[in-house]
C-alpha cells in the first residue's frame, strides 16, 4: 500500500499542465516552459546573449531616447520583408515588420504583419527574414541581395494563434517557421523564454528594453524608413495605467484578451511609430541560477499603439504577452 501511494505521488508530481508545470498570473494559468517536452528546442546555451566583444566605452547610456543598436547588441531582431507580385489587377505589394529568433527554426512575429494577404493563405517564398543586420542603407526587393553583412532566410510556413487579422482584434502573434537552419554567430542568436521565477513577475512600473524597428523617432523620408536598428529604455505602465488604457481599446481587442495576455508601455512624446515595428521585441535583462548569467527574455512583442494621450507619456503601445502563449508556441515548433 505505501509503495502504491508513492507511485500515484510521482505520477501526480510529474504532471506538466497541472501541478508544477503551469503558474497562476492574472486570469491564465501559464505553462512554465521547462515542463514541456520541447523546451530543449528553446533557451539554448547561447540564447538571450550578445556579442562579447561588443565595445560600449563610447556608447551612451541606455535612457528614454532612442539611440542606434550596435551589431551584435540584440542578435535575435530580424527584419521581415513581405512581398506580392505583381498581377494583371494590381501592382507589387511589400510590408516590412519585426521578428524575434526563438530557435534555429523559428521566429516570433505579429500576425497583422499578414494582413497583406488578406483572406488568402500565406505564401511562403513571398516571406523573407534579415538576420544580424542594424543597418538599412538601401531598400531592396526580397529576390536582392543587397546587403553583404546579413543572413537571408525564406519561410517555410506561417501559423497563427488566431488569424491575419488587424491588430485591434487581439492574440497578434504568429510563428515562422524558417526553410533552413538560422546559423548563430556573434551577430545572430535566440533570445530567451521567461520561466521559473520570472513567471511571477509582472514588470509594471519597471523598466524594460525595446528594440525598434529601423522605424521608432524617425520621420518617414522618400517612402523609406530610418535605416538603423533603434532602442531604448521603456517604462511598462502600472496596473492602474494598464486598467485605464484596457478601457478604451476596441470591444473586438477586449473580447478576447485580458490582463494575461497582453501589457502597455509608454512612449516619450517626441517619438514616432511606424508600421515596420510591429512584432517588435520587448526584452527584460534578469538572471536565473539555472541559467548561469544575466541573459534578456522576451517579455513582450509590439502589437499596436493605443489611441490615447496618458500623461507624461507620448504614446502608449500595446504589446502581446508572450508568456500566455507559451502552450501554444512549444507545442506548434519542432527541430
Amino acid at each position: 500500500m505505501v509503495g502504491m501511494k508513492i507511485f500515484a505521488l510521482i505520477i501526480a508530481a510529474t504532471s506538466i499542465y497541472l501541478v508544477q508545470g503551469t503558474r497562476r498570473i492574472g486570469y491564465l494559468t501559464t505553462l512554465n516552459p521547462r515542463w514541456h517536452p520541447n523546451w530543449h528546442l528553446v533557451n539554448t546555451i547561447n540564447c538571450g546573449t550578445q556579442y562579447e566583444n561588443l565595445n560600449y566605452t563610447d556608447v551612451p547610456e541606455l535612457t528614454t531616447a532612442s539611440r542606434n543598436a550596435l551589431r551584435g547588441e540584440y542578435p535575435w531582431t530580424v527584419l521581415i520583408t513581405i512581398q506580392i507580385n505583381a498581377t494583371a489587377e494590381k501592382s507589387d505589394e511589400f510590408k516590412d515588420c519585426m521578428g524575434t529568433i526563438i530557435t534555429k527554426r523559428y521566429v516570433l512575429t505579429a500576425s497583422s504583419c499578414f494582413t497583406i494577404f488578406g483572406t488568402d493563405p500565406v505564401i511562403p517564398s513571398s516571406v523573407r527574414i534579415r538576420a544580424g543586420q542594424v543597418t538599412m542603407d538601401t531598400h531592396c526587393d526580397i529576390y536582392t541581395r543587397c546587403y553583404p553583412d546579413g543572413q537571408y532566410y525564406y519561410a517555410e510556413s506561417v501559423k497563427f494563434n488566431f488569424a491575419n487579422k488587424p491588430a485591434q482584434e487581439g492574440k497578434n502573434i504568429a510563428l515562422i517557421k524558417i526553410s533552413r537552419d538560422i546559423i548563430f554567430d556573434d551577430f545572430v542568436a535566440p533570445v530567451c523564454l521567461e520561466h521559473n521565477t520570472l513567471l511571477e513577475q509582472d514588470y509594471y512600473g519597471e523598466d524594460a528594453i525595446r528594440v525598434s524597428g529601423w522605424g521608432i523617432n524617425a520621420p518617414v523620408r522618400n517612402n523609406s524608413w530610418y535605416s538603423k536598428l533603434l532602442t531604448s529604455q521603456v517604462k511598462v505602465l502600472t496596473e492602474k495605467q494598464n486598467d485605464v488604457v484596457y478601457n478604451i481599446l476596441p470591444s473586438t481587442f477586449r473580447s478576447v484578451e485580458n490582463y494575461a495576455t497582453y501589457f502597455c508601455v509608454g512612449s516619450p512624446s517626441n517619438e514616432t511609430q511606424l508600421d515596420v515595428d510591429a512584432g517588435g521585441p520587448l526584452v527584460v535583462k534578469r538572471l536565473i541560477a539555472k541559467d548561469g548569467l544575466a541573459r534578456f527574455y522576451l517579455f513582450g512583442i509590439l502589437s499596436f499603439k493605443a489611441s490615447i494621450f496618458l500623461p507624461p507619456y507620448g504614446s502608449v503601445n500595446v504589446y502581446t504577452k508572450i508568456r500566455s502563449y507559451f502552450e501554444w508556441i512549444l507545442t506548434n515548433i519542432d527541430a
